[in-house]
């Protein structure tokens, strides 16, 4: 059960009418839970939203802190010749966001990177914890390769891509170190 809401969380991530403003992030405090992290209370910021933004990253962005960096490239539009689109990756501590900015349309959440223990799903993904704890929610991976497990999470013709890094842990057992969510766009 806990697999199909996480999958549901990613898999709203639909096209959006609308267009993020390059500056979109505010200056706005990101509020934490500053009680030491614990199976209750950790991760303190959850990625749900984030995940489940429906192309329109510009409502996300908004409630987001302001970035420790920010680096945006021009790319070619696939569908539209001639078109330069804009791939965004805004730097938080222990998090990196990326969006794709369609020219003159939708802001896509495009891929979210996790290093921080600080954040975390619902369904308890965050870094720090242990594989057959995100075993349990993401099911067995679908390749792995040079330390990364991917796993595959497949519904309603939308693809979303987990990869896990995994290092040991103090205790001895394999724990998640990075998680990137790559998300469908368009």
């Amino acid at each position: 059960m806990s697999r199909r809401l996480l999958f549901l969380s990613l898999a709203l991530v639909l096209p959006a009418a609308g267009c993020a403003d390059e500056d979109a992030p505010q200056t706005r405090p990101n509020v934490r839970d500053e009680t030491p992290p614990s199976a209750e209370t950790r991760p303190g910021v959850r990625l749900d939203r984030l995940l489940a933004a429906r192309g329109d990253a510009a409502p996300v962005l908004h409630v987001m802190r302001t970035p420790r960096e920010r680096r945006a490239e021009a790319v070619a539009n696939a569908h539209v010749e001639g078109q330069a689109d804009s791939v965004v990756t805004w730097v938080y501590d222990g998090l990196a966001l990326e969006t794709y900015a369609v020219t003159g349309g939708p802001t896509f959440v495009r891929r979210v990177t996790v290093t921080g223990g600080a954040y975390g799903t619902s369904d308890g993904l965050s870094v720090g914890e242990r594989r057959a704890d995100v075993e349990a929610v993401l099911g067995r991976p679908s390749a792995q390769a040079g330390g990364v497990a991917s796993y595959r999470l497949d519904g309603d013709g939308l693809a979303v891509s987990v990869d896990v890094v995994y290092a040991v842990g103090r205790d001895g057992d394999d724990r998640a170190s990075q998680i990137t969510w790559r998300l469908p766009v368009g």
